[in-house]
C-alpha cells in the first residue's frame, strides 16, 4: 500500500501547475476543483474575471496542452501508472465513478483527490475517454482496449436476466455469463458500464427496471429489506434497515413507513407496529377475524389451545389477546369446551 504522505495526487497536480500564469493556474484550479472544491462552470469562472466564457474556455484549452509538454508533467507519472494498473486488473475498461472509487480505496485517498484524479485521466495520453450514451456510462479505457468485449457481455446477460426473470447474486455472476470472461473483477467492471443492470445494496445484479434493483419509493425498499430480514419486524426496525441499506441519499422515517406499509397489500400488521410479508403465510385481518377463519375452515371443532397455537402462527400477541378475540359471543360458540362458529 502506498503511503498517503508518498502519494498525494492533490498535491502532485497542484505543483504541475506551478509554472503557470497565476489567472491561468487559478482558472484551472476552479474548473478542475483541484483544491477539493465543487468544480466552476465556464460562466461562473468568466464572471469571477470580468471575461467571457469563451474566452475561459480558450484559456483552459491552452493551459492543458501546455501542461502535457511540460517537463513537469512527469509529477503525476506516479498516479497515471497506479491507474494503469487498476485499468489492467479489471479488464482494461472501467466506469468513470468506479474506477475513481476504487482508486480512492486501494490507496487509502480521501475524497478531496478525486478531482486530481480525473485531472490526470484527462491529461494523460494513456487513457482514453468513452463519452456517456443511451447505453453505457461515462468510461475510461486504455488505448489497446477492446470496448466490444464488455458491450457483448452485457447484451448476453440482459437476454439471460429477462429469461431468469431475477436478480443474481455477484458472487454466482460467472455461472449466469456464457462468456470467456471468467476473472471476477472484470465482470463487475464491463457490467458496471450499463444502463440497463444495476447491482442492489444486497450486490444483486439485475435490470435496472427491477424493482429489486432500483426500488420505487418507501414501500419497494421495505419489502426488499424485509424480505432480506426473512421475519416480522417493527416499523422502526424496518426504517433502519432501510437506512442501514443505502439505497439512495433519502433518508427514511419511522412514521412514513409506517404510513405506508399499513395501506400496502404486500404486507401484514401482526403485532402492535409489527410487519410482515403476506408471501410467508401470514393472513390479513384483526384476532377475531383469524381466529373466524381457522374455526371456519376446521372439519370439526376446535380447543381453546388450538386457537391460541394457530394464531400465534399468524400474531404477535400475547395469549390474553387471543383469548378475549375468543370471547366474542357474537362470532364464537362454545360447546363442550369447544369452539365453532356461532350461528348468525
Amino acid at each position: 500500500m502506498i503511503e498517503d504522505n508518498i502519494f498525494d495526487p492533490k498535491q502532485d497536480v497542484l505543483n504541475l501547475l506551478n509554472d503557470l500564469k497565476k489567472r491561468t493556474r487559478d482558472i484551472i484550479i476552479k474548473r478542475f476543483g483541484l483544491n477539493g472544491d465543487n468544480k466552476m462552470t465556464l460562466e461562473a469562472i468568466g464572471k469571477n474575471y470580468k471575461i467571457t466564457r469563451e474566452r475561459v474556455r480558450q484559456i483552459e484549452s491552452a493551459a492543458l496542452i501546455e501542461l502535457k509538454k511540460s517537463e513537469k508533467v512527469a509529477l503525476i507519472k506516479k498516479c497515471e501508472v497506479l491507474l494503469g494498473e487498476l485499468l489492467t486488473e479489471h479488464g482494461k475498461i472501467m466506469e468513470h465513478c468506479y474506477l475513481i472509487n476504487q482508486f480512492k480505496t486501494k490507496y487509502n485517498l480521501e475524497e478531496s483527490h478525486k478531482n486530481a484524479i480525473e485531472f490526470v485521466l484527462k491529461i494523460s495520453d494513456k487513457f482514453n475517454l468513452v463519452k456517456e450514451n443511451e447505453e453505457i456510462r461515462k468510461t475510461w479505457t486504455l488505448t489497446d482496449a477492446d470496448l466490444d468485449l464488455p458491450k457483448n457481455l452485457i447484451n448476453s446477460f440482459v437476454v439471460n436476466l429477462e429469461g431468469k426473470g431475477k436478480p443474481v447474486l455477484e458472487d454466482k455472476l460467472s455461472q449466469h455469463l456464457q462468456n470467456e470472461i471468467t476473472d471476477s473483477k472484470t465482470l463487475i467492471s464491463y457490467l458496471s458500464l450499463s444502463k440497463k443492470i444495476l447491482k442492489n445494496p444486497f450486490k444483486e445484479w439485475g435490470l435496472a427496471s427491477w424493482k429489486e434493483i432500483v426500488p420505487k419509493g418507501i414501500k419497494d425498499k421495505a419489502f426488499i429489506v424485509l424480505e432480506k430480514h426473512n421475519k416480522p419486524a417493527h416499523f422502526t426496525g424496518i426504517t433502519s434497515l432501510i437506512n442501514d441499506a443505502k439505497f439512495d441519499n433519502k433518508t427514511a422515517i419511522p412514521q412514513t413507513v409506517h404510513n405506508e406499509l399499513i395501506k400496502d397489500g404486500r404486507f401484514v400488521l401482526v403485532g402492535r407496529g409489527m410487519y410482515a410479508l403476506i408471501k410467508w403465510g401470514y393472513k390479513q385481518g384483526t384476532v377475531a377475524e383469524i381466529i373466524e377463519k381457522f374455526i371456519g375452515e376446521s372439519d370439526k371443532p376446535l380447543s381453546k389451545e388450538e386457537v391460541v397455537n394457530k394464531v400465534s402462527k399468524q400474531r404477535l400477541v400475547k395469549k390474553n389477546t387471543i383469548l378475549l378475540a375468543l370471547q366474542n359471543k357474537i362470532r364464537f360458540q362454545k360447546i363442550n369446551g369447544m369452539y365453532v362458529l356461532a350461528d348468525k
